[in-house]
């Protein structure tokens, strides 16, 4: 319990913060960078960007790893490239994000996670902390979508993490990892019941319509 008077502590981003500046200027930079993006897709990027920085952020995890965060998708999704984020932000935060980008190159998306895990692993729980946070977030927006088509590659994705990078990875993430893998089986077996009801629902209609001619 806090002592009378003193206010309550406030999530990122409305808490008051250390280095703020630095902060705010990864913010200018991810935003301008975006909005220029090669890549549009369905998915509300930048939204996405912040909620991973900021999740690590109220994990309080250094700042590199929140850089790294907030910029984990700008590699694919602009022409920007490591260097221009070295040179910005340091070295490390670039590497940070060159290991959770993934290579298009690869056609498989599950081999292309593995590909970019083993390159997160090499650098250790930094950056598969980004992975996760990254993860959770999609496990999240899958979830709340209803993004049905998409439940069995973050669920394998999922998998694939917590069985490479348990050792190193915080063990905050990987239980909040391991609760959205429930709560996608979950997801998986609601649907695959109210499937089956539907199709046993259509099954008496024709039934029910066959008896009527038949009448």
């Amino acid at each position: 319990m806090r002592p009378a008077g003193e206010p309550a502590a406030r999530p990122a981003p409305f808490a008051i913060l250390p280095r703020e500046e630095r902060l705010e200027e990864a913010l200018f930079y991810l935003a301008d960078a975006l909005g220029d993006r090669r890549r549009r897709g369905k998915k509300a990027v930048l939204l996405h960007s912040l909620r991973v920085g900021f999740a690590l952020l109220n994990g309080g995890f250094k700042e590199e790893v929140v850089l790294a965060g907030l910029f984990h998708d700008i590699l694919e999704k602009t022409t920007l490239t490591p260097a221009h984020i070295g040179r910005r932000f340091g070295s490390r935060v670039a590497h940070l994000v060159a290991a959770c980008t993934n290579d298009n190159d690869i056609a498989d998306p599950i081999a292309r996670y593995a590909d970019s895990l083993k390159r997160c692993l090499r650098l250790g729980s930094d950056a598969l902390a980004v992975r996760a946070a990254d993860l959770i977030d999609n496990s999240d927006r899958v979830l709340a979508y209803q993004y049905t088509g998409r439940v069995d590659r973050v669920a394998a994705k999922i998998r694939l993490l917590l069985e490479v990078g348990r050792a190193k990875l915080d063990p905050r993430l990987a239980a909040e990892l391991s609760q959205r893998l429930r709560r996608l089986g979950r997801s998986k077996g609601m649907r695959l019941v109210a499937r089956r009801a539907s199709g046993a629902t259509k099954a008496q209609q024709r039934r029910a319509g066959a008896s009527r001619q038949r009448r």
